[in-house]
């Protein structure tokens, strides 16, 4: 298990995600009080039939827990959300909008910049 791993894990596993804000050029994910910027577009993976448009799916992990969270180094940050389904945050450079793909904050601290 690599560094971020456990970070993710530790910080975000038994947290829902209590919100999701769009800005301008980056996406914020809010986890009670934690929260992970994507500055890559993330790709959520709903498993229904008819998940929507792209708000939607990233929306439809409100209210939901994090049952599991891995980095693969260089590729993707993945969280899974019980049944629902899967949100990657890209982490390649050609997926990258600047130099961060994504930061996770909690209590006020940056724990992890990728």
């Amino acid at each position: 298990m690599t560094n971020a791993t456990a970070i993710l894990k530790r910080v975000l596993l038994g947290r829902q995600l209590s919100a999701v804000t769009f800005v301008m050029d980056y996406f914020q994910f809010q986890f009670d009080g934690a929260t992970l910027t994507a500055h890559s577009k993330p790709r959520p993976v709903i498993n229904e039939q008819d998940p929507g448009h792209f708000r939607d799916q990233l929306c439809a992990f409100i209210g939901t827990l994090v049952t599991d969270a891995v980095e693969v180094d260089g590729q993707n940050i993945t969280l899974t959300f019980g049944d629902v389904g899967t949100l990657s945050i890209p982490l390649d450079d050609e997926s990258r909008q600047q130099v961060e793909a994504a930061e996770l904050r909690d209590e006020g601290r940056t724990l992890a910049i990728w």
